[in-house]
């Protein structure tokens, strides 16, 4: 019974360092937004160690004079998304959370 304690115990403690480290991740990586015109897109396909395809997609966007790549990790909305595309953009690190695109009349 002692034995089956400590596995909890210790279970419970590395569930609650991992939860630690991702709010950590969440506090040291604010979410950035600003008005940005995408440059390029880019996307790689390559087997993973599984055997399946892995798709990864990337887009260079234009961010108060600064160019920003950022990681896709949504492939439908990645295709949505054209080169010279106008808008808003959300990202964290270096990851895109949303794009929204202007609507000018």
């Amino acid at each position: 019974m002692n034995q089956t304690l400590l596995n909890v115990l210790l279970l419970l403690l590395i569930i609650g360092v991992i939860i630690l480290m991702i709010f950590y991740w969440i506090k040291k990586n604010p979410a950035h937004s600003c008005d940005c015109k995408i440059l390029e897109k880019k996307s790689e396909k390559f087997a993973g160690m599984n055997g399946k395809m892995v798709h990864i997609c990337y887009i260079s966007i234009l961010c108060d004079d600064k160019i920003i790549e950022l990681r896709v990790l949504d492939h439908q909305s990645f295709n949505a998304l054209q080169e010279q595309d106008k808008g808003r953009v959300k990202y964290r690190g270096s990851f895109m959370i949303s794009f929204k695109k202007s609507t000018t009349p």
